[in-house]
């Protein structure tokens, strides 16, 4: 790895780099304790103002495409959520349909098998019904 070697002021008067007061491998340790990290951080679905300037002046309306692009992909993953929840509903309207006719086809059966001295078809029917309340009321 190739090391620039830079004139650098430090705080305490001291000029690294063309300073005789320090040995070579003095120069060479302070060196390689001074390091200069630069991080840029940008997050969101849009590139940095400056990234977006350049992209404009590399290509005449870049920047407009871009915009475009984002607000494509904001409004395409708010449908496809709206979509989502309105299946959801319509699944348990169906299952709420689907439970109240078998409920009340039991609780029918049941009326006719008590009506025609059946008892324990009867009751067999009629647990249906009551099972299926007690389900409602515990699953929630």
């Amino acid at each position: 790895m190739e090391k620039r070697r830079q004139n650098i002021s430090r705080s305490d008067g001291l000029l690294v780099g063309d300073d005789s007061s320090l040995g070579a491998v003095e120069q060479e340790q302070l060196l390689d304790q001074i390091q200069v990290s630069l991080q840029n951080d940008w997050s969101g679905p849009l590139p940095p103002p400056a990234a977006l300037q350049q992209y404009e002046m590399v290509l005449t309306g870049a920047a407009d495409r871009i915009l475009c692009m984002a607000e494509t992909m904001t409004t395409g993953t708010s449908k496809r959520q709206d979509k989502l929840a309105d299946a959801e509903i319509e699944r348990a309207r169906q299952g709420q349909a689907i439970a109240f006719t078998l409920t009340l086809l039991s609780f029918i059966a049941s009326i006719v098998f008590f009506v025609l001295k059946q008892p324990i078809p009867g009751c067999a029917f009629i647990s249906f019904p009551v099972l299926m309340m007690i389900k409602a009321f515990l699953g929630r």
